[in-house]
């Protein structure tokens, strides 16, 4: 059933900006949640976890509709650049998107002939190509950057949009180390004193079946959660065979997801998603992270490859499961249950089960 827009795109872009600042700090999709609670069932199954009004619950419209016409500029032509540009041009009326920008022409010119068949006419001089591509677009004339590089340029290509008063889509994750890390929460002070909108990839925070989910555990609906795990288990995501005339960068960053350098490997790249929703829906601050496993090398034509052979409880890789003192809640989907993790020889798994972080939370 469609849902009548009841808000204005000022609004929409104001709470989404909010819902982002929240998953940039968050990150997630498989949990069991856990903790302690006194007092009898019934009195924690009709006590909120939260007040209403405490707590932030966005408006989801199908499509915001007013507002000035919105330029749009895309670094990162890939699988997930190409994506967002449609995501954006469909989330309202009056946006459009007028540069690309890639490390690869061949990328750009792609994403140029995708963008033509929605109706965005992307000339010569509006598509840039290498590393520096992404100073040009910024300073092209959009209004919006949409940043899906890999993640590790991420934090870089975000400092300097902000630099330059652009509002920003960061694709997750938003860093890969460290120092990405401070560069984006720096960075993100510079974009609220800006007054600049600013939203991630952890796109749960916007999915209704997952904020519906979240009101109702915030009503009491399981009681007080009372602990958790999270997990993903999927196959290889993709790879790219090197070709001779490619250079070791080429070659990385067309391959960039199986290089922990770039995307921060499984735990950094995909299992982001359940952290997020994880710390989203308990609340709580990991303080500790402890990881287990072996390391495995097996070298093909100079790529380290480390195919696991996985099976998931039930048969599903992916699950959301919340455990209350009265109660449980579930929220999974099929998946592909094999776990493949490359880069740079190092993986994380458990009996040949799903790669697992356990966090000890205050």
């Amino acid at each position: 059933m469609k849902k009548e827009n009841s808000i204005s795109r000022r609004s929409f872009l104001k709470s989404t900006a909010m819902a982002g600042a929240l998953g940039a700090i968050g990150t997630g999709s498989a949990s069991v949640l856990t903790s302690c609670a006194g007092g009898g069932e019934s009195a924690a199954a009709n006590k909120p976890l939260k007040e209403p009004g405490t707590y932030y619950i966005p408006e989801l419209p199908d499509k915001a509709t007013d507002g000035k016409e919105l330029k749009a500029g895309v670094i990162g032509c890939g699988g997930r650049g190409s994506g967002a540009a449609e995501n954006f041009l469909d989330a309202a009326n009056g946006v459009t998107v007028v540069a690309v920008a890639d490390t690869f022409k061949e990328r750009v010119d792609a994403l140029a002939d995708k963008l033509k068949e929605k109706g965005c006419n992307i000339p010569e001089d509006k598509r840039f190509v290498g590393l520096d591509a992404y100073k040009q677009l910024i300073d092209s004339g959009v209004d919006v950057v949409i940043i899906a590089t890999p993640p590790v340029f991420r934090p870089v290509h975000f400092q300097y949009a902000v630099e330059k008063g652009k509002h920003c889509f960061l694709e997750k994750p938003i860093c890969v180390d460290p120092v990405g890390y401070r560069t984006i929460m720096a960075t993100a002070k510079q974009a609220q004193a800006k007054n600049l909108c600013v939203v991630t990839g952890t796109q749960r925070h916007h999915q209704r079946n997952y904020v519906e989910s979240y009101k109702k555990i915030m009503e009491g609906a399981i009681g007080e959660i009372t602990g958790g795990v999270v997990y993903w288990n999927q196959s290889m995501l993709w790879f790219r065979e090197r070709q001779k005339d490619w250079n070791d960068c080429e070659y990385m960053i067309k391959d960039w997801v199986n290089w922990k350098w770039l995307s921060g490997d499984h735990i950094v790249e995909q299992h982001v998603h359940n952290i997020d929703v994880f710390t989203w829906f308990s609340g709580l601050k990991p303080v500790k992270a402890v990881g287990f496993g072996y390391l495995c090398k097996v070298a093909v034509g100079g790529v380290i490859l480390v195919p696991i052979a996985c099976k998931a409880a039930g048969g599903y890789g992916i699950a959301h499961h919340v455990v209350g003192i009265i109660g449980e809640f579930d929220l999974q989907r099929p998946y592909a249950v094999k776990a493949v993790i490359n880069g740079l020889a190092e993986v994380f798994v458990i009996n040949s089960y799903a790669p697992i972080v356990r966090f000890i939370l205050t």
